[in-house]
């Protein structure tokens, strides 16, 4: 909503500056993609994955964490003392 619209805002003025020094305009190229932000369907598409994807990392290793205690915790209760 007004939180992320506020970043991006914040973000474009931070990165333009420091992208006109680099050889390709990254930022601009991806701003002249999504059409200015004025066709809502491909603008909406890239957030929802920049929305999903770092969630998704987060369930899989929250999953991995999980195993590997289970994992550690049954390897040392077969241990004597």
């Amino acid at each position: 909503g007004i939180i992320i619209k506020k970043y991006n805002t914040t973000l474009t003025y931070c990165v333009s500056p420091i992208e006109e020094k680099l050889a390709y305009p990254f930022f601009r190229r991806e701003w002249e993609l999504l059409s200015k932000g004025k066709d809502f369907r491909s603008y909406w598409k890239l957030s929802v994955v920049e929305t999903f994807v770092p969630g998704i990392f987060f369930l899989v290793f929250l999953v991995l964490m999980f195993i590997g205690i289970c994992l550690e915790t049954a390897s040392d209760s077969g241990t004597p003392q």
